[in-house]
């Protein structure tokens, strides 16, 4: 990469995510069978045993400011079913 792209990967998650069936008052349903998959993209800019944090705007550092994000999300490794590299640094 050069100096005009982030030094992150960009990856596509897909994860599992507890879900809400309706907001308001409802029958009981007992026949729910898995929870909510979910897709993330973005740079990913830390991994580790517990999380992996993903940020979908990254504004890199110049001689004004520092590098910023912005549209983060921290995922459980524990609900993530899959990691897919879209590009490398």
């Amino acid at each position: 990469m050069n100096k005009f792209y982030p030094k992150y990967p960009i990856v596509l998650i897909e994860w599992q995510d507890a879900a809400t069936i309706k907001e308001n008052w409802h029958e009981v349903k007992k026949d729910i069978k898995e929870a909510s998959t979910c897709i993330s993209v973005g740079y990913m800019v830390a991994k580790n045993k517990s999380v992996i944090t993903l940020y979908a705007h990254i504004a890199l550092e110049d001689e004004w400011s520092m590098e910023c994000g912005k549209g983060n999300m921290i995922i459980p490794v524990k609900m993530i079913k899959s990691i897919k590299i879209l590009t490398s640094s």
